[in-house]
């Protein structure tokens, strides 16, 4: 949304833990290593990107949740069902 303060990682914590358990199967606080930082640290830059030079039709956030979302499916620990 325009003029809208940015997500807090608090904020993007919640989704990204929904869209944890759906590709790796547990939640994200569980992992081994300080995913939700790095992940979102990726939404960050995706959205920064996008926000100054329009790369597709994706918003800025929309580009970053896809971006995370990528990287899930990505993952080593990815999984099938």
């Amino acid at each position: 949304k325009p003029n809208s303060p940015p997500m807090t990682v608090e904020q993007f914590g919640v989704g990204f833990d929904v869209m944890h358990r759906t590709f790796l199967g547990y939640p994200a606080n569980l992992a081994p290593t300080p995913r939700t930082a790095r992940f979102f640290q990726l939404y960050r830059d995706v959205e920064a990107s996008h926000a100054t030079t329009p790369k597709s039709r994706f918003t800025p956030s929309e580009a970053g949740w896809a971006a995370v979302c990528y990287g899930l499916v990505r993952h080593p620990e990815f999984h099938l069902y």
